[in-house]
């Protein structure tokens, strides 16, 4: 069965090179208003591309070769913050604060449902999504993944029936070609290496026209006769790095068609996907999928291309078979290292989607959790 898993995949990190004569810094993202930390807040090195993400209770630990930096500490619910810091032996752990980014616009901000603005928003969306999705000839990127099956019945201490996680590299090739290398893997101790195949997987892309859900295939948000299947609403306008960036409501215009509910976030002016929050409506009717719930969190790479950074998904399954629990899930991948219009990449592509490094198994620990969120 998990060998299997990676279908529902999607983010949590991270997974950072390894390199010589590197210092390791260390800090604490907090919210500046009321102190608490910020998990799954994204640091970024622009001039080596570096970025890693906080864990839970805000921290970080990234390693950079002596020097100075100008760091950029960003959260879709924040403003960025950008500091320059020097690198060397005598670097104090980090404390960095963040000011939340959700703001009222007067002229823009809406508080009631407004249809007609959501309308020309997703419309300008549609429009545009085939340039954006052309854009790109081919691009890399590293990843870090976290699964944890769960069942439902019993307490939450002694509910995990496994867990497993993998560093990973993946690349795509315009229009469909996708392939990933798995690095390194971890598992609990009642699954074997061999079976511990979980990736990121295709990335579920919302700018389709059809999503293709076991032997459903659902009408994406953006597609192009997306009007016929859905109401939308723009809720709010947020910042993203300096970026405007449109909060809708997507609400299915019929219970019977399996559809998507939630929200989209949509950048304005070039009206990219930046962010989704949705589950599936009670359409959906799969014998074993009993819930099931996608995230996506996009940011701004080169200043050009809008890619994800975090997938999550999360659901229940019931597979009615004697003796088997009722199990949730928790996916989480967090992507990064992006490389983009690479030449040297279509080496990479042949009859294998997925390959796993001879080494993987034999990963350091200390490298390991170097590279672990």
């Amino acid at each position: 069965m998990t060998n299997r898993i990676y279908y529902f995949s999607a983010v949590l990190i991270l997974f950072l090179s390894t390199l010589t004569q590197a210092e390791t810094i260390t800090g604490v993202v907090k919210d500046a208003d009321t102190k608490e930390p910020i998990a799954l807040a994204t640091i970024l090195v622009p001039t080596t591309n570096q970025s890693i993400l906080t864990n839970d209770e805000g921290e970080f630990s990234l390693k950079l070769k002596p020097g100075t930096y100008t760091v950029k500490f960003s959260h879709v619910a924040f403003y960025t913050h950008t500091e320059e810091i020097t690198i060397n032996s005598n670097l104090d752990s980090l404390v960095i604060y963040l000011n939340p980014a959700l703001i009222e616009i007067s002229p823009i901000n809406v508080y009631e449902r407004n249809y007609d603005a959501a309308q020309i928003i997703i419309r300008n969306a549609i429009k545009r999504k085939d340039d954006i999705l052309k854009q790109l000839s081919n691009y890399s990127f590293d990843a870090y993944t976290k699964l944890a099956i769960y069942d439902t019945a019993k307490a939450d201490s002694i509910s995990m029936l496994m867990l497993t996680e993998t560093q990973l590299t993946g690349y795509w090739k315009y229009p469909d070609t996708y392939k990933e290398i798995i690095t390194a893997r971890k598992q609990s101790a009642n699954i074997d290496a061999a079976d511990n195949l979980v990736t990121v997987g295709e990335i579920l892309n919302f700018n389709k026209n059809r999503i293709d859900m076991g032997r459903y295939s659902i009408v994406s948000p953006t597609a192009n006769d997306a009007l016929d299947y859905y109401n939308y609403y723009l809720l709010d306008t947020i910042f993203i790095d300096s970026n405007r960036v449109f909060l809708l409501e997507v609400e299915p215009k019929s219970n019977t068609t399996p559809l998507f509910i939630g929200t989209l976030q949509i950048v304005d002016s070039v009206y990219a996907v930046t962010g989704v929050d949705f589950s599936l409506n009670e359409g959906f009717d799969n014998p074993v999928i009993k819930k099931m719930s996608f995230y996506q969190e996009f940011q701004k790479y080169e200043n050009e291309y809008w890619m994800p950074t975090i997938i999550k998904y999360n659901g229940i399954v019931d597979i009615p078979f004697p003796g088997l629990p009722t199990i949730s899930f928790d996916y989480t991948a967090a992507l990064h290292q992006y490389h983009f219009e690479s030449k040297d990449e279509d080496s990479v592509f042949n009859e294998y989607a997925l390959e796993v490094d001879q080494l993987a198994d034999d990963i350091d620990s200390t490298a390991w959790y170097a590279n672990q969120l």
